[in-house]
């Protein structure tokens, strides 16, 4: 979604910018990477049952605690 001001930020009004690398290519060179390298961890993760998926795409502070609340998960289903 654009900005409300053209090339300011609309929660701090900083100024904006593109990088000189954020371009229809090294975006699918970046997707073939993760297809080729990161998707065969997932997959292995999810064989042992040890995969924790987690709803990105909410607020970072609900994301954040959805988090913690699995690493705590974890960490008790480790103690004796």
């Amino acid at each position: 979604m654009p900005p409300k001001k053209d090339m300011a930020c609309d929660y701090c009004l900083g100024k904006l910018y593109q990088r000189s690398d954020d371009n229809e290519a090294t975006i699918r060179t970046r997707l073939e990477v993760y297809r080729k390298e990161v998707s065969s961890l997932i997959d292995y993760y999810r064989q042992k049952n040890l995969l924790k998926p987690v709803v990105a795409d909410g607020e970072a502070e609900v994301v954040l605690k959805e988090m913690v609340k699995l690493v705590e998960q974890i960490n008790d289903s480790l103690k004796v």
